[in-house]
């Protein structure tokens, strides 16, 4: 009975399940496509929950609950902080199946707010890079042209706002990781003093 109702909502116009829904299927239908050159490859995984918990927010509401900040936003993270409905691999074949207990604080501030993650975005493995390269997921394209680099490591949070997919996604920068993929894919990036969050459940490279 949940999912047949989780279903049904879904599907009603201007409902946040039926947004997540279209934001879901439009990166199924683009992301690995390659009918015009190499893929954009910005996703490693879809949130399988997605609709669900937007379903679960779409009854919060009718309800008579606050609607929060960002309600109904959909968000991508970077594959490095920890979700607890989808894996961490951290872009490596080492940790394929890694399933953290709970969302990274930065990722569990977001969905307090009201925020859906659509999926984990693509990046260089282990954080190692610039040039958006994962042996979990293989090449990120830039968003404008699929052949050209996504810059990185944050590569497939970049491209996924470059793209038009997601309004903002997560990241994280040890050494251009977040200001070199914004300026490959056209996306204006926010890169705080270390400390002023809480890191805990990102997967760590540096300070």
């Amino acid at each position: 009975a949940p999912a047949a109702r989780a279903q049904e909502q879904a599907t009603q116009p201007g409902s946040c399940a039926a947004a997540i829904r279209a934001v879901l299927t439009d990166i199924a239908a683009r992301d690995l496509d390659t009918s015009a050159g190499p893929p954009l490859n910005a996703f490693l995984t879809l949130n399988p929950s997605a609709i669900a918990q937007a379903d679960a927010l779409d009854r919060r509401t009718a309800a008579g609950d606050p609607r929060g900040a960002l309600f109904c936003v959909p968000v991508a993270v970077k594959d490095n902080f920890n979700t607890y409905d989808m894996p961490t691999t951290v872009g490596s074949l080492a940790l394929i199946g890694n399933q953290p207990p709970a969302d990274a604080p930065f990722v569990a501030r977001l969905r307090d707010a009201g925020a859906v993650i659509v999926g984990k975005t693509n990046m260089d493995e282990f954080a190692m890079g610039i040039r958006g390269l994962s042996g979990a997921g293989g090449r990120v394209g830039n968003a404008y042209d699929t052949t050209q680099s996504a810059g990185g490591s944050s590569s497939g949070s970049a491209a996924a706002v470059g793209t038009g997919y997601v309004p903002f996604a997560l990241g994280s920068d040890n050494c251009g990781s977040l200001r070199l993929p914004a300026v490959y894919n056209g996306a204006v990036t926010l890169r705080a003093s270390y400390g002023r969050f809480d890191t805990h459940g990102i997967f760590p490279i540096g300070f």
